[in-house]
């Protein structure tokens, strides 16, 4: 069992050390508790339920986010506030799909913050719906490039979604930022699966 809560520097030796971890997205403490017991490494959870799942699991790395799809708050001020309320409700880092603007105000105040990139559920009406994201030569330069303004703003990593496994590895080894795989295979540096998927529970 781990002794100590992995730590944003942690998560960035693992990276150098190609050393891959594990975050398990969850929705009830029920979930977060199971995920604890099998050694995962991050856990993901909603605001509405951080309190919670942060009882279950005190020396789990969380990252924590307003919304599930669209994000709910909008103005860089706002951000901010909003990631100093969670962290203090224990999160130890903040997923947001938001502009450059607000990681950027995120990353000034020290808040750890996660972006979003590759297919993002809100944005995906900009490039013909729910479809893998760079396929083609220059949709995976544009997702490169999507990383490298996330790295340039100050995020630590960001979650790469429904991206061709080589367009996720090739960027990784580029790039400091971290990138956290939704659906794009085994490239990134964490690789993302729900506790729904992985207990059997998911009814969608």
């Amino acid at each position: 069992m781990r002794m100590a809560k992995l730590t944003i520097h942690d998560l960035y030796e693992a990276k150098k050390q190609g050393r891959p971890l594990v975050q398990i997205d969850t929705a009830i403490p029920k979930e977060a508790a199971a995920c604890v017991a099998a050694g995962v490494d991050i856990i993901s959870v909603v605001k509405r339920s951080l309190q919670a799942v942060r009882d279950v699991a005190p020396d789990t790395f969380l990252v924590s986010c307003h919304g599930i799809n669209v994000p709910t708050v909008v103005t860089p001020d706002e951000c901010v506030a909003t990631g100093f309320e969670m962290m203090n409700m224990g999160a130890d880092a903040i997923y947001t799909g938001m502009s450059l603007k607000c990681v950027e105000a995120m990353a000034n105040e020290n808040i750890p913050t996660m972006g979003h990139i590759g297919y993002v559920p809100y944005r995906s009406t900009w490039y013909g719906g729910a479809r893998a994201v760079g396929k083609k030569a220059d949709e995976a330069i544009e997702v490169y490039r999507q990383a490298k303004r996330y790295q340039d703003a100050g995020a630590f990593a960001v979650e790469i979604e429904i991206v061709p496994t080589r367009v996720c590895e090739e960027i990784a080894k580029r790039l400091d930022i971290i990138l956290t795989s939704m659906g794009s295979g085994s490239g990134g540096n964490i690789q993302y699966l729900f506790a729904t998927d992985v207990l059997g529970t998911n009814t969608g």
